[in-house]
């Protein structure tokens, strides 16, 4: 099946957490479409471009949001490479819940293992706890280590991720305890997040720093970036999927969809990630894009709790699937959902609808659907009657401040200032 690109009236713009996530916007419309023309994503990679990059530019001087708006996070990009045996990753660790058991992987990647724990890197002990507390996507450990070659480290009580002389801290607290819109003036964490800030920038070699938090923290420099604001989406769940809160119009959506498509979890299947290189050829990503995208299935593969859910037709071909990571204990992340180009309508909603009732089976409580991205996602995300959960702004800087170019800067630099 050929790709079909995206038309742009879709209000579908896409955006990488190192994007900061807050740039990319569609055109208004009274009547969003789906967004998923082919695919969604609400929880990309952190960045675009290396961290050396980027560190780069900024030594250059410069303040341009396009410089800063990327977080580099991917090294050595890939720690899944072709020819490792994903079926071997089976070390685990299991914390009994009132759903049962949740696993989850203790020595995901052995071979990093070699390589030592640098200053304030975690040890694998130390995983589960964040993991299973995880309230953003950047929290869930093993999602990370699947898609990127981060080691995690602790900075101030909360998880950081470094790559090189990049450092990107998670500043959200963890647990199911939700902020909402309030958390923007309410910050009682403040001082604990610049703490925390102020330990990681003194790490030995980190040059540049990048803080995903509910707010900017007031430890960050004057030249430092924020991205627009931003906040994450879900509804909560019922204890029975037979009382999840939809309106008419969804209703409608998916009953038509039942008649079309069978909805069941998969394996990761050679036709999935067809439709995934469909969705790359139809535009021109960036390489942290592709790559994040082609790593989908290895994560599937090594991540006990990350389930895949597939949408076919009466005759078997694909039409659409969404991933879902389950390992935190209390909260569902919708992840990625790829549809094809003439799938039925409703499809996504379908998908979303199967990925939900999972949680509910399992005993969780909240269903995080991602952030805003553009009006079109909100769109989506409001049809199944979500709620603001927290706000997100995410905030870059280098740690030395930028040199100045021309006579200012030369006589700052001869002058101490």
């Amino acid at each position: 099946m050929a790709a079909q690109a995206p038309r742009r009236d879709q209000g579908q713009e896409w955006r990488l957490a190192g994007e900061i996530r807050g740039s990319a916007t569609g055109p208004e419309s009274h009547s969003p479409p789906d967004p998923l023309e082919m695919g969604e994503r609400h929880f990309p990679p952190f960045g675009e471009i290396e961290p050396s990059e980027w560190v780069k530019g900024l030594k250059k001087g410069s303040r341009r949001p396009q410089s800063l708006k990327k977080i580099g996070v991917v090294n050595e990009i890939g720690s899944l490479r072709r020819g490792d045996n994903h079926k071997n990753f089976s070390s685990r660790r299991s914390a009994i819940t009132p759903a049962g058991p949740a696993c989850f992987p203790i020595n995901l990647f052995p071979e990093r293992a070699a390589r030592g724990f640098p200053e304030n890197a975690m040890p694998p002990s130390r995983w589960a706890s964040f993991a299973a507390e995880a309230a953003v996507p950047e929290q869930l450990v093993p999602y990370v280590r699947a898609v990127s070659d981060l080691e995690p480290l602790e900075c101030g009580g909360f998880l950081a991720w470094r790559s090189g002389p990049a450092l990107v801290l998670v500043g959200h607290d963890a647990g199911l305890k939700q902020g909402g819109t309030e958390q923007v003036c309410s910050r009682p964490e403040a001082a604990r997040l610049d703490a925390a800030v102020g330990e990681a920038s003194s790490l030995p070699g980190i040059e540049s720093l990048t803080v995903l938090a509910p707010f900017r923290p007031d430890a960050a420099p004057e030249w430092a970036v924020s991205t627009k604001p931003d906040a994450y989406w879900g509804i909560p769940l019922p204890t029975d999927a037979a009382d999840m809160a939809y309106g008419q119009k969804l209703r409608n959506q998916l009953r038509r969809a039942r008649r079309d498509i069978l909805i069941a979890r998969e394996g990761w299947k050679p036709d999935h990630a067809e439709l995934v290189e469909q969705y790359i050829r139809s535009r021109p990503f960036a390489p942290g894009t592709r790559h994040l995208f082609r790593h989908i299935g290895p994560y599937v593969e090594a991540v006990p709790d990350a389930l895949l859910f597939a949408a076919r037709d009466c005759e078997g071909a694909l039409q659409g699937f969404a991933v879902g990571d389950y390992t935190a204990l209390g909260t569902v992340f919708y992840l990625f959902a790829f549809r094809a180009p003439e799938s039925p309508p409703g499809t996504a909603d379908a998908l979303l609808d199967a990925l939900a009732a999972e949680g509910i089976r399992r005993g969780h409580t909240l269903l995080n659907l991602g952030l805003g991205i553009n009006p079109g996602i909100v769109f989506f995300k409001r049809k199944w009657n979500a709620t603001i959960l927290r706000p997100h702004v995410e905030t870059s800087w280098a740690v030395q401040r930028p040199q100045e170019a021309g006579l200012l800067g030369s006589l700052k630099k001869l002058f101490g200032m």
